[in-house]
């Protein structure tokens, strides 16, 4: 894969692949990543799958615990009470995964993102099913660019933008990773802009963070900017 392949790819699993080959199991982005695309099809997530995936986000930051403790109890419910809704059948599959959330980072495929596709092609009757799923699954491998960045051109921070102005490139980048709007997940665009003017006014010249920051568009909670500031893997 080149650059101009990564930046354009609408296939989830090719860029999946690619990753995988590049990054191993990066667990936190990865459970992140499918959290994401199961907050785009939170109207179909029944209660104990939204739980869950409240559960994965909040403890993100502290996976071995969570593997240990947590995500089995979890992953149990989301299983039990996966949809909500007459037009689906609860038992299929595609169901099942999708409101578990986070459930296919321990799985090579990362089918939670196929499926969750699936989900919304089969919710979206006024569309061709295979249309509508390569439109989700374009709008997963976007989610995958927030995450993950460009691998073909890496930025890195310079301490002195972090302590410039008591910190304050800091904690706008903890308030944008902290504040999102529910229930979709995504970060306040209007913080990213702010924290962009931020970042220049300390010195950042640094485009591919900038253009990040304000190119519009949905990011999430993992979105590799923030993550970058923030010292996150």
């Amino acid at each position: 894969m080149n650059e101009e392949q990564w930046l354009t790819c609408k296939k989830t699993a090719v860029l999946l692949r690619y990753l995988r080959s590049l990054t191993g199991s990066r667990w936190r982005r990865w459970m992140l990543f499918n959290c994401a695309c199961c907050r785009r099809i939170w109207g179909l997530v029944g209660k104990g799958g939204r739980m869950f995936i409240e559960t994965v986000e909040r403890h993100a930051d502290d996976l071995p615990p969570l593997r240990r403790r947590v995500l089995w109890e979890w992953e149990k419910k989301a299983q039990e009470e996966p949809f909500s809704g007459p037009w689906l059948n609860p038992d299929h599959r595609a169901c099942r995964a999708a409101a578990s959330a986070a459930v296919s980072v321990k799985r090579e495929d990362n089918s939670t993102a196929e499926e969750a596709a699936i989900a919304v092609a089969r919710l979206r009757r006024n569309g061709g099913i295979l249309e509508t799923k390569e439109a989700e699954q374009s709008a997963q491998c976007n989610i995958l660019r927030d995450i993950f960045g460009n691998p073909f051109r890496r930025s890195a921070t310079i301490p002195s933008w972090l302590s410039w102005n008591d910190s304050i490139v800091v904690r706008l980048a903890q308030a944008a990773y902290a504040e999102r709007i529910l229930p979709a997940g995504t970060l306040d665009n209007t913080r990213l802009l702010i924290l962009a003017d931020a970042l220049e006014e300390a010195g950042c010249i640094d485009e591919q963070i900038l253009t990040h920051l304000r190119s519009g568009g949905e990011h999430y909670r993992g979105c590799w900017v923030i993550d970058l500031l923030l010292g996150k893997e």
